[in-house]
């Protein structure tokens, strides 16, 4: 049915999201938004779960980010995978 490597990484919360830097925060958002976009299939599956893993960390929990976000999905600028993966490696 699913692979248990991706159960355990799309129910895992943001571990010791106090002690992790920004940089590490933002790794593991990517990491779990490809992750999420590939198990569905969808790329705006992906960019959902970034803007939802980018509020847990106070230091990437911008609403000019999230509105971003919501922006290039509304207007259908993310419409393949390629295009959704090179949207949530570019944040730095």
């Amino acid at each position: 049915m699913y692979n248990v490597s991706v159960l355990q990484y799309r129910n895992q919360r943001t571990p010791m999201s106090e002690t992790m830097t920004r940089g590490e925060h933002l790794a593991w958002c990517k990491q779990r938004a490809i992750l999420e976009m590939d198990h569905y299939n969808d790329p705006s599956k992906g960019i959902i779960s970034l803007m939802s893993d980018l509020k847990k960390h106070p230091e990437t929990n911008s609403e000019t980010l999230i509105s971003l976000c919501t922006m290039m999905l509304m207007t259908g600028k993310i419409k393949t995978r390629q295009q959704a993966v090179n949207f949530i490696n570019g944040f730095n």
